[in-house]
């Protein structure tokens, strides 16, 4: 099925070819003057990929940044505890792909592991360079680590235990996760042969996570795949940027929400302004009348902490004073 662009790709290819129409008549107004320019035809031509992945924001990506550089620091310490070697875990890029990019960069020596992470309804991928994998298993069954050369299958014996490094790493990686959602990730498949592991269309976007590990010799890349698909539901708890709060899960949603609520804050009521030169102000007397720029009928602003917030009428009920709200800023 081929692909529709979206608004978002549409406006960005508007805008490019604006900007060329542009700098074209900027070109013929200055050769018009006896100018020397390069005609339409010479121009250069730079490449556009009109399906260059843009489907989350930059602020979303902000945070998913976050949680893949706090998810690194906790698989480098899971590392070392299991290895009992100095391990070092970095994440070196978060991007947005396609599928069929991000199965390339992983390449050909290396295990991928089909994640399923409910309540997400499609899986995850999770590649680890073979020579790193086989490297910890050796050490963790007694040998120092340093592989020379990488068999091209695991015995089944090497499986489970490859499996046992690895479920803390998925258990670190589920609990960075859980500001996206609630994750239980668990193993549903894995390979070393990269033609089985196509489980996306290859034109799908994936939010796509580069770690990199190492040690004296133990040397790797990690990396993870997330389905635009099937996290998309979920990205409103993300970007949601400053003086918003984010969804919090489990009972720290309640504890937050009891702990703000009964906090007070300060409201009044912006009845209008005046600008006044000094000898104006400090002659004014008892009885005297400032204008104010706010007219009869306009709505008035009420601040919250400072900040506007409100917009309303004035008015009295009962034998107070009161405040109608009629809409409220963003």
């Amino acid at each position: 099925m081929k692909e529709l662009l979206s608004n978002e790709e549409i406006e960005t290819l508007m805008e490019m070819f604006r900007s060329d129409e542009s700098d074209l008549q900027e070109e013929t107004q200055f050769a018009g003057l006896g100018g020397f320019t390069k005609s339409a035809r010479e121009a250069v031509v730079s490449p556009v990929d009109l399906l260059k992945p843009n489907r989350i924001s930059r602020e979303q990506m902000q945070d998913f940044e976050r949680i893949f550089e706090s998810a690194a620091k906790g698989i480098g310490a899971t590392m070392c505890d299991r290895l009992r070697y100095d391990m070092n875990c970095d994440c070196v890029a978060t991007e947005q792909l396609r599928f069929n990019s991000w199965m390339q960069l992983v390449g050909n020596n290396a295990a991928i592991y089909v994640l399923s992470a409910p309540p997400l309804e499609q899986p995850l991928l999770f590649s680890v360079t073979t020579n790193l994998l086989y490297g910890s298993v050796d050490r963790i069954l007694g040998g120092h680590g340093k592989v020379s050369e990488v068999p091209s299958d695991f015995s089944e014996a090497e499986l489970v235990v490859a499996d046992a490094f690895l479920e803390p790493v998925f258990e670190r990686l589920g609990a960075s996760l859980g500001e996206l959602t609630d994750l239980q990730l668990s193993v549903d498949s894995r390979t070393t042969n990269p033609s089985l592991a196509y489980v996306f269309p290859s034109q799908d976007v994936v939010v796509a996570a580069h770690f990199q590990t190492g040690g004296e010799f133990l040397l790797g890349d990690l990396r993870l795949a997330l389905p635009y698909t099937a996290i998309e539901s979920h990205l409103a708890r993300l970007g949601t940027g400053p003086g918003k709060f984010k969804q919090l899960p489990g009972s720290m949603r309640d504890t937050l929400r009891r702990t703000v609520s009964p906090v007070e804050v300060s409201m009044s009521i912006d009845l209008g302004r005046a600008a006044l030169s000094l000898r104006e102000l400090l002659a004014l007397r008892v009885g005297d009348v400032v204008t104010l720029n706010q007219r009869l009928g306009e709505p008035l602003v009420a601040p919250v902490q400072g900040h506007p917030k409100f917009t309303g009428q004035i008015g009295t009920l009962g034998r107070r004073l009161a405040f109608q709200i009629g809409s409220v800023l963003e």
